[in-house]
């Protein structure tokens, strides 16, 4: 995740949550964040974990490993979905050759 989404995402949560942040503080929030496991999450992603996690977030600093939890769930789904849809392509692949080879014997 790009530092400029870390800053923009502290940014809205500062503005959800009502409370501002000094200079400090958002210094060693960012800090925080960008050593986190964020760091490794695409843009995407991160900004949808985001989306879904702050609506049910009552704690600004529950936020974070809430986040990370969602940031985790959807890489796993988009994982599985990536497996699932290159198994089909290889099964597609089967089932095209064993018909033709069924028709090569007629």
């Amino acid at each position: 995740m790009t530092m400029e989404k870390i800053i923009e995402l502290l940014a809205v949560a500062d503005a959800y949550f009502g409370k501002p942040q000094t200079d400090e503080s958002r210094k060693a929030i960012s800090t925080v964040w960008a050593k986190s496991d964020l760091r490794t999450a695409p843009d995407d992603i991160a900004e949808q974990a985001f989306y879904d996690v702050i609506q049910h977030c009552k704690w600004q600093d529950k936020l974070l490993p809430d986040w990370l939890e969602r940031i985790q769930k959807i890489q796993g789904e988009r994982l599985m979905t990536e497996r699932c849809m290159h198994s089909h392509r290889k099964l597609q692949k089967m089932l095209k050759a064993r018909a033709e080879r069924k028709l090569l014997k007629e």
